[in-house]
């Protein structure tokens, strides 16, 4: 694909967003709230419950779970324009990672009550959140194929 492509479906999911936060600002505290983060503080922690999502104004934050030998495993790294913390919260589950702010960073947290009901109303971001979740597993299952693909020698290894 060309870059053209990407850069008419980053316009478009910009577009999105933004509509979702206008509508939510024009509501207020608390359904949106604006929060500086500094490098390295936790947004949020694995098993923790989700009490809405985040959008990324400016900075960047990944999402991470720590191994058994406390090694931490990326799981997504985001920058400005980018909403995370859905997952869980659609699934209706505890939160299986943590958020971390990398640098500096201003996040929008949209309330799950104001979420949930917009979500409903607007098609267009049911299907950016469909599409960025079929996205997150067709990568889950390429990087099981290759863990699966590797010989028993080298699994044991790592």
């Amino acid at each position: 694909m060309n870059p053209t492509f990407y850069d008419g479906l980053f316009a478009q999911k910009h577009k999105i967003l933004q509509k979702l936060l206008e509508a939510a600002a024009k509501k207020g505290a608390p359904v949106v709230t604006e929060h500086l983060y500094k490098h390295g503080q936790d947004i949020f922690y694995a098993g923790t419950e989700p009490f809405g999502v985040y959008y990324i104004h400016h900075g960047a934050v990944k999402l991470f779970k720590s191994g058994k030998a406390g090694r931490q495993h990326i799981t997504f790294m985001g920058g400005k324009g980018d909403l995370f913390g859905y997952r869980a919260l659609l699934a209706g589950e505890l939160y299986k990672v943590t958020a971390e702010s990398l640098v500096d960073s201003k996040i929008a947290f949209i309330e799950k009550e104001y979420f949930v009901d917009y979500l409903g109303k607007d098609p267009r971001l049911a299907h950016l959140l469909l599409k960025s979740l079929s996205v997150e597993l067709g990568d889950v299952e390429d990087r099981l194929l290759g863990a699966v693909q590797v010989p028993a020698e080298k699994r044991v290894a790592r």
